[in-house]
């Protein structure tokens, strides 16, 4: 635009009185108008234009300067150079046959500083787009490696712990003295097992590279399987002498889940119950109620806390901060508290990506 007016100025200041020459700069304002629209196409046109303006002699190219020098930047820094050498070559040859000596060699200068112009700007926006490309690298490489490190720490720490407990637990078994001692030790057995194929997916996903896609989505019932799951983990928590209630309302009114919201759903819950296993009080009940209602998620558990085994316990404390963190990046809210004794934790997770709890 800086251009168009600059050149219009000049224009004005020679003054243009023929007619054809006042249509062909007004056809080249308005193409110089285009460049920062159309730059590729408008810059070509401009230049274009400009060589016919100068090949005919019923037109003055004189105030056509500022324009053609940004068109041939544009040229240089949007396509490639023999495009822009062609154009400058042809251009030269016409000025020389076309003008005075004096002032071919002005717009010859003119028009190489701004070819160059826009051959320097092209190398700094690729010179740019490489070094972007080099920090995602590195990035790239630096989280793979942390992956690849926590993979071998997982699979030399926990999968050989459980492989032992499970050996343990499988090798008592064929001394069992009763059947109840049958069934603990059974339990113990199946309940290592899944969580040793559970951390053989974790480390399955942190050693196979996968490029990033969006998020599938499920066609699910989510009351159905927490239902499910949640009648599991309170047979899990009778089997341990620890009873409460654990009710599920509501209704399905988002059946299309994002694989995101129900894998934290699913963890949440299994958080929940294996906090109330290691930390609810024997003698006390604990209260789980999930309802899903207005296209959200919430949850509120209640249980009083196990003295000996809070100023026993091996935890990390972790677990409720980690969802915390996942659910709100998702839109949700996360609290938990000890109210003199009594854990409480409420959540609210919506079910739809683009809604705010």
């Amino acid at each position: 635009m800086t251009a168009a007016i600059v050149d219009t100025y000049y224009a004005f200041l020679r003054g243009y009185d023929a007619t054809p020459d006042i249509m062909a700069f007004m056809v080249y304002t308005g193409l110089c108008l285009a460049i920062p629209i159309f730059p590729r196409f408008a810059g070509c046109t401009v230049i274009v234009w400009f060589l016919l303006c100068t090949i005919l002699p019923q037109f003055d190219t004189g105030p056509m300067l500022i324009g053609v020098c940004v068109a041939f930047a544009t040229v240089f820094a949007l396509l490639n150079a023999p495009t822009g050498l062609i154009l400058i070559g042809i251009s030269i040859t016409e000025l020389c046959v076309s003008s005075n000596v004096d002032a071919a060699v002005a717009m010859m200068i003119v028009q190489a500083m701004s070819a160059l112009l826009g051959y320097i700007s092209k190398r700094h926006l690729v010179f740019v787009r490489q070094r972007e490309e080099l920090i995602a690298a590195k990035q790239t490489v630096s989280v793979l490696s942390r992956d690849l490190a926590i993979a071998a720490h997982l699979h030399d720490t926990v999968t050989n712990d459980l492989s032992y407990v499970i050996t343990i637990a499988a090798t008592r078994g064929y001394d069992a003295i009763d059947e109840e001692e049958t069934r603990t030790l059974d339990m113990i057995i199946e309940r290592s097992q899944d969580a040793f194929a559970k951390t053989h997916e974790v480390i399955d996903q942190l050693t196979v590279a996968k490029p990033f896609r969006e998020a599938p989505v499920f066609t699910i019932s989510l009351k159905q399987e927490l239902e499910s799951e949640t009648q599991k983990e309170k047979i899990r928590l009778n089997q341990l002498g620890l009873t409460g209630d654990v009710i599920v309302n509501g209704r399905d009114s988002c059946p299309v889940l994002s694989s995101q919201i129900h894998a934290e759903i699913t963890g949440l819950v299994s958080e929940i119950f294996a906090n109330l296993r290691r930390h609810c009080a024997p003698s006390a009940d604990y209260t789980v109620i999930i309802n899903i209602r207005d296209n959200t998620f919430i949850l509120t558990a209640m249980n009083t806390l196990n003295d000996k085994t809070m100023s026993v316990s091996r935890t990390s404390g972790k677990g409720l901060r980690l969802h915390q963190s996942i659910i709100t990046s998702i839109g949700g809210k996360l609290t938990f508290y000890d109210d003199h004794g009594t854990w409480t934790t409420h959540a609210v997770i919506p079910l739809s990506p683009h809604q705010s709890a």
